[in-house]
């Protein structure tokens, strides 16, 4: 007998209402939320959106601001930096364990992935580019020695780095030189060579971290002229 999909509670729809809003950088860091407003788009009683607000609280996603407000929380520049830095650790073993025993055919289907952000590009889909880099740098999660603790861990920094990585990448220059990272790390993964698929993929997060910085903490001025995938 098929099971039905359960029907999610009014907590969890306003928790993955207002998390969804986060990182996809809808809400900004710093911004403060407007409970009743949230409230009335979803139809709700303010009471799920506070423990929302709560239960992000406790994931770093949100801060309390004054009496009983909250806002985005807002990295420091440290605190960005090592994120990206733990990222390039997690990352550069994970292709470290993959790059033995990963098939030739996935190997083909990291660079047709390379091609879905290319044709994105080129179709102004920054929506596109999001997604095809996220399954490029997913795909080494499941080559990992110890799967399952590698995953848990990967997932509770992967909602810190996701607005990140879509705020960098929706800037035309920056998202090119991802793709030609991402062709550097699969000529690395045909040699089988775990140094050089470790040294290759840990540049690649350090280039993003630099990326990272440039566009959150960045001269405005500066970014204001850099062009955009969505013309």
């Amino acid at each position: 007998m098929e099971t039905r999909p359960k029907t999610p509670t009014v907590r969890e729809k306003a928790y993955n209402y207002v998390k969804d809003l986060i990182l996809s950088n809808q809400l900004q860091s710093g911004q403060k939320l407007n409970q009743e407003h949230i409230a009335n788009q979803l139809r709700i009683s303010r009471t799920p959106i506070r423990e929302a607000l709560h239960r992000l609280r406790s994931e770093g996603l949100v801060t309390t601001s004054g009496a009983g407000g909250f806002r985005v929380y807002r990295l420091s520049l440290a605190e960005l930096e090592e994120l990206f830095d733990i990222r390039s650790m997690l990352e550069g073993y994970l292709i470290r364990s993959a790059c033995k025993n990963i098939p030739d055919a996935e190997i083909e289907r990291l660079s047709e992935y390379i091609r879905g952000s290319e044709k994105a590009i080129q179709n102004r889909d920054s929506d596109g580019i999001y997604k095809y880099n996220t399954k490029f740098h997913d795909t080494f999660q499941h080559y990992s020695k110890d799967k399952h603790r590698t995953n848990n861990i990967i997932a509770n920094m992967k909602e810190h780095m996701l607005k990140y990585r879509k705020n960098t990448l929706y800037y035309l220059d920056i998202a090119k030189r991802t793709i030609a990272g991402h062709k550097k790390i699969i000529l690395a993964l045909q040699t089988r060579d775990p140094d050089l698929c470790e040294y290759m993929m840990r540049k690649h997060i350090m280039d993003a971290k630099d990326n990272a910085i440039r566009i959150t903490f960045g001269n405005r001025d500066n970014l204001s002229k850099m062009e955009k995938v969505l013309a």
